[in-house]
């Protein structure tokens, strides 16, 4: 038997630019600070990298995607059992803001503080014609000038609600 020629070894390929921040390090912080309830946009700003970065890995790496999303899960996990914690309080106080702030979050359109209704009363359409209220104007005397109102034709055309 003759002994095989020895193989020669390539030499590796020397990588050009700025290593990769695609790292396990890198994805660990990522996903650190959003366990922590930071969004994705500052995460991103805290780790040195961009947020157009971190969706572009995102979407090429399936595995670091579900880092993210486990991270974003174990988060919202922790800060629901504080909110649990508060809710079973014997501190009246404390639970009834638990759960006031507990509704308004998770049924705004029930309970939020402020809404804002994009329909008419009893979900009729908006008005078609837009008022602008303005405060009264003087003339140089100190007196008031002339009010000026919708034209009758206007307002008959519009029954008062924009049809």
């Amino acid at each position: 038997m003759s002994a095989a020629p020895p193989m020669e070894v390539a030499p590796a390929k020397r990588r050009r630019g700025w290593p990769t921040k695609r790292t396990a390090l890198m994805a660990l912080r990522v996903c650190r600070l959003v366990a922590d309830g930071m969004p994705l946009s500052h995460a991103a700003g805290a780790c040195g990298i961009s947020i157009s970065f971190l969706f572009e890995w995102k979407a090429k790496d399936a595995a670091f995607r579900a880092q993210v999303e486990a991270a974003t899960s174990k988060g919202i996990a922790q800060r629901l059992a504080v909110i649990r914690e508060c809710l079973a309080s014997q501190d009246a106080a404390l639970s009834f803001r638990a759960a006031t702030w507990w509704l308004e979050l998770t049924q705004p359109q029930h309970f939020a503080r402020n809404r804002i209704e994009v329909s008419g009363p009893d979900g009729s359409p908006l008005a078609g014609v837009v008022a602008i209220m303005l405060p009264p104007k003087q003339d140089g005397n100190g007196g008031q000038l002339p009010t000026v109102t919708v034209a009758p034709a206007l307002e008959e055309r519009t029954h008062g609600n924009g049809n």
